[in-house]
Parts: structure tokens; sequence; C-alpha cells
């Protein structure tokens, strides 16, 4: 009994695997799984999702507030000081900055442990700024953080 079912099985299997080399064998459907394949290549290796980083001029006013990200809470002071808690990577405090061509955000450590980037800034809607980032230095895996304070 179990080898006749093993059989059934093997036939059914030899007939749809047939099946589907021969619908792709026909010309119309050619293109169609082409096109499938390449997307799902494309889309594997792509960053769809990232925001570039904003063209505007960045004040530390701008952007100077209280932002969550992955469990975290980042507290950006106008007077350029800052405090992480409940990161992974980047908890502690000290002075902060926006820097460069890529208006990356860079906190500098009162520890002297040297400066890291937990993200950039980026257009928001309504004509104010936000920041792209996470707990990691990874950007292929960084979110929006989310504005807490002020709304």
């Amino acid at each position: 009994m179990q080898q006749s079912n093993r059989s059934n099985l093997h036939s059914v299997l030899t007939f749809c695997s047939q099946d589907f080399v021969r619908t792709v064998r026909d010309s119309r459907w050619q293109r169609f799984y082409l096109l499938g394949v390449l997307l799902f290549l494309v889309g594997c290796n792509m960053p769809w999702g990232i925001p570039e980083p904003t063209t505007k001029s960045v004040r530390l006013e701008d952007i100077s507030g209280t932002w969550g990200f992955d469990g975290a809470t980042l507290e950006l002071n106008a007077d350029g000081t800052f405090r992480v808690t409940g990161s992974h990577y980047f908890d502690g405090y000290g002075e902060w900055g926006v820097q460069g061509g890529n208006k990356n955000l860079l906190l500098f450590y009162a520890n002297n442990s040297g400066a890291k980037s937990p993200g950039y800034v980026i257009d928001a809607p309504g004509g104010r700024f936000g920041i792209f980032g996470g707990d990691n230095l990874d950007p292929d895996i960084w979110s929006p953080l989310k504005r807490i304070e002020p709304p």
C-alpha cells in the first residue's frame, strides 16, 4: 500500500513538472516568467524604501525633540546635547550635530568613545524634517524615526 502511494505521488509530480515545462516553453509565458524572475532578483538587491537625505539647510532646532526607534528613545536638545536610552548600540549621552552633504546625524559621546551616526535627516511631510535611521549601522534595515515630542 505504501509503495502504491509513493508511485501515485511520483506520477502526479512528474505530470505537474512536465506540464510546467510545457507552459514555460510556450512563448506566451516565457516573457512572463522571465519578467517575474528578473523582478524578484532585482527586488531582493535594491533598497527601494531608502529615502534621500534632505538638500535643505538643517539647524539643530529643526530636529531637536524626542524621537523613538527600535524600542529606544533619542532626545536631541536644541543646545546640542543628547541622550539615548533603551538602545542596543547607541545608549549614552553627549553632544550632537548634523554634518556633511548627506546630513548625517552624529552623536559625540561624553565618554570619548567616538562619534556614531544612527541616521540622517530627511524631508518629512508638511515641510518638516525627519530622521531616517535605526539601532544599528546598516542603512538597509533603517526606517523613519518616530517623532514623539514636539508632535
